[in-house]
C-alpha cells in the first residue's frame, strides 16, 4: 500500500467537510468550529493529525479507524477506491489481499441492509452498507442486524403454515450457501461469526426444528452451545450437531468435501437427542408470593452493628482512633467473642492495610499480648499490607485472596484506607462510583461485609469526597475523640437497624518489644466502657432553672409510675422510665414555664429537655426517658 499521508487532505475533507478557513494556515488545516482538529498537509509532520480536544492523534489509518471504523489493509484499500476513487493497492506489500466474496444481508422484503465482505488469500471479514450512490460506507452504526437470508427464512416459515419445518444454523455464510445450493435446504447464520449471536434473532425460528452445526474448534463449540441455549430457553426445538471426521477448525463444508451427504447428515441428526438446558440456576429467578419464606439466618455479623454481606463506612478525622476501633471490632469476629453485649458470628477476616504496615503489625502484637496471652487462640485473621488500586487490581485481588483462604470465603474484608486504595479523585462521581462498584463486587464474590475506613471532609461534618459511596452503604459509623481522649463511635445510619447508638472506648498503651536500636516499640489496644453515657457526662455543666425543675419533675413521674421497659441494650438494665409524653404533662403542670399558651409551654419543655440530654442528665430511647 502506497504512502497514505499524501492523501490526508482529501481524507479529512471527505470525513469532516471543508476546513475552518479562519483558523487554518500554511501547511496546517483546522477543522471544527473551534479548530480543535489539526491536519498537517505539508512540512515535516505531513500526513498526520491531532485532536486537541481529546488529546489523540496519528496517521491516515488511525483517522479512518477512529472516524469511519475502517480497520485493516483490505478495508482501507476498499475505502480509498470507493470513497475517493484512488487505488492505493500495492500487491508487493499486501501479498495480493483482495475481496474474494461478498454476502448480502437482506430484510423481509429482499432489500439490502448490509454486506459482509470476505478478503483473501488471508481470511479476513469486514462489513459495509450502501451509501445510496453506488458506493459503500465501511461503518455499521445504525444498521439493523438480521440473520443471513432472512427473506428466505421467513418464506420457509410461512410455507410450513404452522407445521414443523427444519433449518440448518451454520457458523458462517460460506457454509450456509454450501448447504443451500448443494442440498436445497433452508439455512442461515448470524452476522459477525462466533460470539455474535443476538437473542432477538430467535423470533424468526417459530415452529422450526433448528439444527445447529458446530465448527470443530473451541470457539465454534462455545458459539453453537450459546445459540442452542438461547433458542431452547424461549421454547424452540434444537438439535446440536458436533461433526466428526473433520479436521481441527473444520466445518460442514469440510464434512461435505470429505464425502458426507445430506442423508448421512440426517442419520447423524436422528441419533442426536434434542438439546436440553441443564438444571438451570437462573440469574434472575422469580418467586411466587406464597412461596416467599422467611429466613431465620442471622441478619448481622455483629448484632445491630455490622450486617451480613454489607458495605460499611467508618469515617473520622486523622488520629481519632478509627483504625484501632475497627481492628478491635473485627478481632471479636475472628475470635468469636461477644462485642459489648452484642451477639457475634465467628468467621474469617481479611484486613487490607494500605498504609502504616509497621503500625498494623505492632497493633496485632499488642492485641495478642493484652487480649490473647492466656488463650493460645489462632483466629482466622489474615493481614494484607500493600498499597493497591481497588478498581484496577480487583480481579487479581479476588483470585489471590481465594487461593489463600481455606474455604475461599471470608466474613469481613477491611480496607484501610479508601484514600490509599482509590485511583483518581475522591471528589469525582465517576471515580467514587467505580470504587463503590469494585467494593460491591468484592462483597458479592466473598458474601462478606466490606468495611471501608475513610477520612472526613475539611469541616469534619461528613465523610470526604463524593456521595456515590456513602449513598450506597448499609451502615455508616462516625468516629471522633473528645478532649478527655475517649473514642466515640456513633452509628449514623444502618439499614433495618438502630441508629444514633454511641460506642465509647479508650486506647491503652501496650509495650510490645524493642527495635534493633533498643528503642521501645509500643501500640494500643481498645478498652471498653460499661457505661458510656456516664463516661461522657460533663462534670460541671450548670443547669438552667427550667431544666433543673424539669429534672425534678422527671424524678416525680418516675417514682409515681416505677415502670421498667422491656429489655433493650439501648436502656440500662433495671432502669425505671416514663414516656416523654407523661414527662411533658408533668412539666406543663409543674411550672417549668410561666407561660400561659400551649405553644410557649411546649417550647419551654423542648429547651429544658434538650439541655438535660446535652448534659447527659437524662437518657432517651423513644418513647422512654430515664434519669442518669
Amino acid at each position: 500500500m502506497i504512502d497514505l499521508g499524501v492523501h490526508i487532505e482529501r481524507v479529512a475533507r471527505r470525513l469532516f467537510g471543508d476546513p475552518n478557513k479562519a483558523l487554518s494556515k500554511g501547511g496546517e488545516l483546522r477543522f471544527g468550529t473551534n479548530g480543535s482538529l489539526s491536519v498537517e498537509i505539508a512540512g515535516p509532520k505531513r500526513g498526520t493529525w491531532y485532536d486537541h480536544e481529546n488529546n489523540i492523534g496519528g496517521g491516515v489509518a488511525d483517522l479512518l479507524e477512529l472516524e469511519a471504523e475502517v480497520k485493516g489493509i483490505p478495508a482501507i484499500i476498499a475505502w480509498f477506491k470507493d470513497e475517493l476513487g484512488i487505488d492505493v493497492d500495492d500487491r508487493r506489500q499486501t501479498n495480493g489481499q483482495h475481496i474474494v466474496a461478498t454476502y448480502d444481508y437482506l430484510d423481509e422484503r429482499g432489500a439490502l441492509l448490509f454486506q459482509v465482505v470476505r478478503f483473501g488469500p488471508k481470511k479476513d471479514f469486514r462489513q459495509r452498507q450502501s451509501d445510496g450512490k453506488g458506493g459503500w460506507i465501511w461503518k455499521m452504526a445504525g444498521v439493523r442486524m438480521v440473520p443471513y437470508h432472512l427473506d428466505q427464512l421467513l418464506a420457509a416459515r410461512e410455507q410450513a403454515n404452522g407445521k414443523p419445518w427444519r433449518v440448518y444454523l451454520c457458523e458462517g455464510e460460506k457454509d450456509v450457501d454450501r448447504v443451500r445450493t448443494q442440498w436445497g435446504a433452508v439455512a442461515t447464520c448470524n452476522p459477525g461469526g462466533t460470539g455474535k449471536w443476538r437473542a432477538e434473532f430467535s423470533r424468526y425460528f417459530d415452529g422450526a426444528e433448528v439444527i445447529v452445526l458446530a465448527d470443530n474448534d473451541e470457539p465454534g463449540r462455545k458459539h453453537a452451545d450459546q445459540v442452542a441455549r438461547n433458542l431452547v430457553a424461549i421454547g424452540h426445538q434444537v438439535r446440536l450437531v458436533r461433526l466428526s471426521n473433520v479436521p481441527e477448525k473444520g466445518d460442514i463444508s469440510d464434512w461435505i468435501d470429505a464425502g458426507g451427504t445430506q442423508g448421512d447428515l440426517e442419520d447423524v441428526i436422528d441419533a442426536v437427542k434434542p438439546f436440553e438446558l441443564p438444571a438451570l440456576r437462573r440469574r434472575f429467578p422469580l418467586v411466587r408470593f406464597n412461596d416467599i419464606e422467611l429466613s431465620d439466618a442471622p441478619r448481622c455479623i455483629i448484632e445491630d452493628l455490622i450486617p451480613r454481606e454489607s458495605l460499611v463506612v467508618v469515617w473520622g478525622p486523622p488520629k481519632c482512633g478509627k483504625s484501632f476501633f475497627v481492628f478491635d471490632l473485627v478481632m471479636h469476629v475472628a475470635l468469636g467473642r461477644e462485642y459489648r453485649g452484642r451477639r457475634v458470628e465467628q468467621g474469617t477476616v481479611v484486613y487490607i492495610a494500605a498504609e502504616g504496615e509497621l503500625g498494623i503489625k505492632a497493633r496485632a502484637a499488642a492485641y495478642r499480648q493484652a487480649r490473647m496471652a492466656q488463650t493460645g487462640d489462632d483466629p482466622p485473621f489474615y493481614l494484607l499490607t500493600t498499597r493497591l488500586d481497588l478498581v484496577e487490581d480487583l480481579d487479581e485481588l479476588i483470585v489471590d485472596i481465594k487461593a489463600q483462604l481455606p474455604d475461599d470465603q471470608c466474613l469481613i474484608i477491611v480496607i484501610d484506607t479508601l484514600n490509599r486504595t482509590i485511583h483518581g479523585s475522591e471528589s469525582k462521581d465517576e471515580d467514587m462510583g467505580a470504587y463503590r462498584d469494585a467494593a460491591d463486587r468484592l462483597r458479592e464474590q466473598f458474601h462478606s461485609a466490606v468495611i471501608i475506613i475513610h477520612h472526613c471532609g475539611t469541616d469534619g461534618s461528613r465523610p470526604r469526597g463524593h456521595t456515590s459511596l456513602t449513598g450506597a452503604v448499609d451502615t455508616q459509623l462516625a468516629v471522633k475523640r473528645n478532649d478527655e481522649g475517649t473514642v466515640l463511635a456513633t452509628i449514623e445510619f444502618m439499614k433495618d437497624g438502630p441508629k444514633d447508638d454511641v460506642i465509647s472506648c479508650r486506647l491503652a498503651v501496650v509495650d510490645v518489644g524493642f527495635d534493633r536500636d533498643g528503642k521501645a516499640i509500643s501500640s494500643c489496644v481498645v478498652e471498653h466502657f460499661e457505661e458510656p453515657s456516664a463516661e461522657r457526662r460533663p462534670a460541671s455543666k450548670k443547669l438552667s432553672p427550667a431544666a433543673q425543675r424539669a429534672l425534678e419533675l422527671l424524678t416525680e413521674a418516675i417514682n409515681a409510675g416505677r415502670i421498667i421497659p422491656p429489655a433493650s441494650k439501648h436502656i440500662p438494665a433495671g432502669k425505671y422510665c416514663v414516656t416523654e409524653t407523661l414527662w411533658r404533662s408533668y412539666c406543663d403542670k409543674g411550672a417549668v414555664s410561666d407561660a400561659d399558651t400551649p405553644d410557649a409551654k411546649r417550647m419551654a419543655f423542648k429547651r429544658a429537655a434538650e439541655q438535660l440530654l446535652a448534659a447527659h442528665r437524662v437518657g432517651k430511647w423513644d418513647p422512654w426517658i430515664w434519669s442518669l
